[in-house]
Order: structure tokens, then sequence, then C-alpha cells
């Protein structure tokens, strides 16, 4: 695991597909689930992601580790490139 949260860290990518790298870890839900995630799903004050499972009709609720939080903050923290 050591060796794979490396080279995901040595990624150069582009952000959403670095974000999403670091971000997966960090949650273990499939992948489908992560590439359908909204910004509105997200509750930063109460650190969890919230999201409706169609297929299964359950409403799922994913904790968010202060550095999950900190992955989801990651491209506002950086300058827009043009």
């Amino acid at each position: 695991m050591a060796k794979l949260l490396r080279a995901i860290d040595g990624y150069q990518g582009s952000l959403v597909a670095v974000c999403a790298l670091k971000f997966a870890p960090l949650v273990f839900v499939r992948p489908g689930e992560l590439r359908a995630a909204e910004w509105q799903h997200i509750d930063f004050d109460a650190k969890e992601w919230r999201y409706f499972v169609s297929k299964t009709e359950v409403q799922h609720i994913v904790p968010l580790s202060s550095q999950a939080i900190k992955v989801l903050e990651e491209p506002f923290s950086r300058p827009m490139q043009t």
C-alpha cells in the first residue's frame, strides 16, 4: 500500500485525476460513485459525503477525514491556470 500511495504522490497528471487518486483510498467507494460525486453532496461542516445509490435505493453516508477534506479543498487552494 505504501508503494501505491508514493506513486500517487508522484503522479503528474491533471489536477482532477491527482485529487481523485488521493481521495479514493481515503473513502473506499466504488470508482463509479467517485466519478459521479457532486459538490452539493459534500457537507464540509459535518465532514460527510451523502449520496443516494439508485441501484440499491440506499442513502450512503461517507465520513470524511481531515485528510479527505484537504484533498477536496486542494483545487481551490491552487492558482487558476489560463
